[in-house]
């Protein structure tokens, strides 16, 4: 605006050396008033300088005054620049994010599934190119794997100005093991049984083993991995034990925790060789009958050539040991003494057998 003069003055909006706007009008105060109105200004309108020229003659020098346009910018790119790539459990992982084109710079803000990060980030700003820098230290764990990991870029002076860019992290870990029986344990004798390794591992494992006792059973299967249960059928007592499963994939190898296979059976001899017994007549000889049953709860019951039953008073029981006094008075007290035992599981199918003959025989 300019005081009116004579001749009047002539007033006009000049963008570098391109003329905007020469309308202008005298006010009724005597001014002359040129107004410009830039109604949609564009990204690239930024740190323009626009002049406003006062003429009145060709005699004199113009008179002007500038102003140079500053804006308040969207950041027009998000970017996570590391390249994308496995992350491992247990190794610390640095993910860079690169923001451009927001004034003043953008702001940087990590989230995982939805949470903001708050820790491990360091972040610099490169303010002569609008450009912000952010860094995460990142170190996965497991529980990480198939989350989204994203980066957001935004101008907190204009509203929905948020970019972002966003990986779906792909985390190894070593194989995670566990022994399933597939069945009630403990397992009765003689029935089917089978076990499954329970395997959570990223990448999927190359090989799987099962031990028993710590020994192997076979050589590791490479070639067909998802068949992970073992079979056992007709199950003894040779079978009881500790098994574990093994597996290796490119995080390590694994060995899982023991699972304990019980095998319930009834009770049968400790040892099989029948002993001798020579006894004199007036004389006393102690004889033990040792059973292995499981459970280990057990009664037991003697007989002398399988007819005649001695009575609880003439033997004694501790646990899966039970002893009998034999004190011979008549050839009739001599023969095959058979002891049994029962359990819960059943009756011993074949007795334990000593003989007893008379002294010096």
């Amino acid at each position: 605006m300019m005081q009116f003069s004579d001749p009047s003055p002539a007033v006009r909006w000049w963008r570098d050396a391109e003329l905007l706007d020469d309308s202008y009008y005298i006010t009724p105060q005597g001014f002359a008033r040129n107004e410009l109105l830039l109604s949609s200004l564009k990204r690239t309108d930024l740190m323009t300088r626009l002049t406003c020229q006062v003429s009145n003659s060709n005699l004199s020098a113009p008179v002007t005054s500038s102003v140079i346009i500053d804006m308040n910018l969207k950041p027009t790119d998000v970017h996570i620049t590391s390249m994308y790539r496995p992350l491992s459990v247990g190794h610390t992982a640095e993910v860079v994010c690169v923001a451009r084109g927001a004034r003043p710079p953008a702001q940087i803000s990590w989230w995982l599934d939805g949470e903001k990060v708050t820790s491990r980030i360091t972040e610099s700003t490169a303010r002569e190119e609008n450009l912000t820098v952010s860094s995460l230290i990142f170190n996965p764990n497991k529980h990480d794997n198939q989350r989204n990991l994203s980066c957001r870029g935004d101008n907190p002076q204009l509203p929905d100005s948020v970019l972002e860019d966003t990986w779906v992290l792909d985390i190894h870990f070593p194989p995670e093991l566990d022994v399933k029986v597939n069945k009630q344990v403990p397992v009765l004798e003689g029935t089917d049984v089978s076990m499954t390794c329970v395997v959570r591992a990223n990448p999927p494992i190359a090989e799987l083993e099962w031990l028993k006792d710590g020994q192997s059973l076979g050589p590791p299967a490479r070639r067909d991995t998802r068949n992970r249960t073992l079979n056992i059928q007709a199950a003894s007592i040779e079978h009881k034990g500790r098994y574990q499963c093994a597996a290796i994939n490119s995080e390590g190898k694994t060995l899982s925790e023991p699972a304990m296979l019980k095998i319930h059976y009834i009770p049968r001899c400790h040892s099989v060789r029948s002993r001798v017994y020579g006894v004199g007549r007036t004389e006393s000889v102690s004889v033990a009958c040792e059973v292995d049953a499981n459970p280990t709860d057990v009664t037991f019951a003697w007989a002398l050539d399988g007819a005649k039953m001695l009575s609880p008073d003439q033997y004694h029981t501790n646990g899966t040991l039970s002893v009998a006094t034999v004190s011979p008075r008549s050839p009739q007290d001599y023969g095959v003494l058979m002891c049994w035992a029962n359990n819960v599981i059943g009756r011993q199918k074949e007795p334990c057998t000593f003989r007893i003959i008379p002294a010096g025989k």
